[in-house]
C-alpha cells in the first residue's frame, strides 16, 4: 500500500499527471511512448541498482568507490525519470514504484555501509527494524522519509571518515543537483511538510 501522503505522479512533490487513465495502454503515438518507457527502464534500473549493492555482500565485493558511484547513479535515476515523465506530461507504468524503489535503495546502501564497516551492523539492525515497523504502523511518508535521512547522515559521517574523497564525491553530485534543479528540492520539502501535518492531524 502507498505510504500516507504520497504524490499520485511520477516525480515528488509533483501534482498528477494527466493521461493517469490511460495508464497501462499501449501509446501508438510515439513520442510519449519512448517518454514513457525510458522513464520506466530508469525507475528499473534503480531496483537493479539496489539489488546489486546487496549483493555486492555475499559476493564479497568491498569497494566505497564502486558503493559510492552506483548509490549516486541509482538517486540520479530518480531524479531523471520523473522529469522524463513530466516532459511527455504523462506517468510511466512503474510511477508507483518510485517511492518504494527509493526506500529499498536507501536500504541497500545503508547494508552495504553496514557491510564495509562505516556504520555499526548493530546501527543498522536497529535503525532497519525501527524504520520497517515505523513504516508498516505510520505508512506515512514523512516519517518514512525522516527515518531514512538519520541513515543517511550517519551514513555520511563514516564516508567522510573513511573515504573522505568519496565523501567529496558524494557532496559534489549533491550541490550539482540542488543548484541544477533546487526547485524540485523545494517540492521535496513541501510534500515532506504536508505528509507530516496530515500524520500530526491524525
Amino acid at each position: 500500500m502507498k505510504p500516507e501522503g504520497a504524490p499520485e505522479k511520477t516525480g515528488e512533490g509533483e501534482p498528477e499527471l494527466a493521461g493517469k487513465g490511460e495508464r497501462g495502454r499501449t501509446s501508438t503515438r510515439s513520442g510519449p511512448f519512448r517518454g514513457i518507457m525510458a522513464s520506466d527502464c530508469l525507475t528499473l534500473a534503480r531496483g537493479l541498482i539496489s539489488l546489486t549493492l546487496f549483493a555486492f555482500i555475499p559476493l564479497g565485493i568491498r569497494s566505497l568507490g564502486l558503493g559510492t558511484i552506483l548509490y549516486i547513479v541509482g538517486w540520479t535515476t530518480d531524479i531523471l525519470d520523473g522529469r522524463i515523465a513530466r516532459a511527455f506530461a504523462k506517468e510511466g507504468r512503474l510511477a508507483r514504484w518510485d517511492f518504494p524503489l527509493d526506500m529499498i535503495l536507501t536500504g541497500a546502501g545503508a547494508a552495504y555501509c553496514a557491510y564495509m564497516g562505516i556504520i555499526p551492523w548493530l546501527f543498522f539492525w536497529i535503525w532497519g527494524v525501527l524504520w520497517l515497523l515505523l513504516s508498516v504502523i505510520t505508512r506515512n511518508q514523512a516519517v518514512i522519509m525522516l527515518t531514512a535521512f538519520v541513515c543517511h547522515v550517519v551514513s555520511g559521517i563514516g564516508l567522510a571518515r573513511a573515504e573522505p574523497l568519496w565523501f567529496w564525491v558524494l557532496v559534489a553530485w549533491i550541490a550539482l543537483v540542488l543548484a541544477l534543479d533546487f526547485r524540485r528540492f523545494g517540492q521535496v520539502v513541501m510534500n515532506f511538510i504536508r505528509s507530516a501535518g496530515e500524520w500530526i492531524r491524525r
